[in-house]
């Protein structure tokens, strides 16, 4: 038993270091609960027992008090952002997917999804003062079936944004794993109190539609578990904000561009007329001053788009320079450059999947150029 306990505390601490640096410390305040998967083995008799930090049994009362058993008939779904390292630390006894020491964990966030129904909720109804320091004791347990999810996603796609998404499709119902990979997220399940194939299963609207799915076992068993805080406990947030540009890997996916019909000098580009005045197009583009690409030749136009689809690692010293040039029999023309200064991006939110950004040009005959980028996972 000690070495179990020994190995949980050090894969808590191990996870509590891991979070990113940006978290702020925050209380959980007296008497406020947090609730999670019932652990295997859970019964009533854990009732008023008290539990430390990281959710370890203590083996010893907190509280006195009768325990109350009240008849349900619940069936409801529950959506929760993991919003600090407690509620963290609690998820992570009961899925084995908080394992968040590789590919920038540190940047990881997480949710939860229950979907259960409730036979009856068993309580203890304190009396008397709290006689141990213990900072949780065990305060309610309900039993009947549920599936639970937990979904997790790096904090640059996984934001308030995506969860509000998410927390209106489980409203809406459907299959939670179509959505989950389409907006790069994962998800682990798991049953209590049901058996069968978790493959293709769809967020039910009712108790009758989940038990089509699966099997309930003859007896309610302890689904879900409430812990109460003794005191206020010092934690951590996790910053749910939309993130910002950071230093790191982008793709840098198309740049859309529009030029004035004539040159600076009020002269046409090219010598013809229906269109065949209009410059012929390439775009250089320099990475602090080394030429890394070049798109293709595009005649006789003044609207286009550079399909560019070139994975940089940039950082706050990056500057990329678009040169527009217009190819001539002859002799080309400069047409003019824009410009985008890493460090200015960096008051500005990032976007799961594309972020449109306004260049700026030093020639005004080039009026409009948008560069769209995106994250790497």
């Amino acid at each position: 038993m000690y070495k179990v306990v020994k190995f949980l505390t050090i894969l808590i601490l191990f996870i509590l270091s891991t979070i990113s640096v940006f978290c702020q410390e925050s209380i959980i305040e007296k008497n406020k609960t947090i609730m999670v998967v019932a652990p295997e083995g859970t019964t009533e008799k854990v009732l008023g027992m008290g539990f430390d930090e990281q959710f370890n049994e203590l083996s010893q009362k907190v509280i006195n008090g009768e325990v109350v058993t009240t008849k349900e008939a619940t069936y409801q779904s529950t959506y929760t952002q993991i919003e600090n390292t407690t509620e963290l630390v609690a998820n992570a006894k009961i899925f084995s997917l908080i394992k968040i020491g590789t590919n920038n964990s540190q940047t990881k966030r997480y949710a939860t999804l229950s979907i259960y129904y409730i036979d009856k909720t068993i309580s203890i109804q304190p009396s008397g003062k709290v006689i141990s320091s213990a900072p949780f004791y065990a305060s309610k347990i309900h039993y009947g079936w549920s599936l639970n999810y937990i979904i997790t996603g790096e904090s640059s796609r996984f934001n308030t944004e995506v969860s509000t998404i998410l927390n209106r499709f489980i409203g809406l119902g459907g299959e939670l794993s179509t959505l989950t990979s389409t907006l790069n997220l994962s998800q682990e399940m798991k049953l209590k109190g049901l058996t069968g194939r978790t493959d293709g299963v769809v967020i039910a609207k009712s108790p009758e539609e989940t038990l089509n799915k699966f099997k309930r076992s003859i007896d309610p068993v302890p689904i879900l578990i409430e812990y109460k805080a003794v005191n206020n406990i010092n934690t951590t947030e996790i910053n749910w904000e939309q993130s910002k540009f950071i230093p790191g890997k982008y793709i840098l996916k198309s740049l859309s561009y529009e030029i004035s019909n004539r040159k600076s000098n009020g002269k046409n580009w090219d010598v013809g007329f229906g269109g065949k005045e209009n410059p012929d197009v390439i775009i250089e583009m320099y990475i602090n001053g080394q030429k890394v690409q070049q798109s293709n030749l595009t005649k006789d136009v003044l609207r286009g788009t550079y399909y560019i689809e070139k994975t940089l690692d940039l950082n706050d010293n990056s500057i990329i320079n678009f040169v527009f040039i217009d190819k001539d029999m002859s002799e080309n023309d400069m047409m003019g450059t824009a410009i985008l200064k890493f460090r200015d991006l960096k008051t500005r939110t990032l976007d799961n999947y594309s972020n449109y950004i306004e260049l700026n040009s030093q020639n005004p005959v080039i009026k409009k150029c948008t560069l769209m980028i995106t994250k790497t996972q």
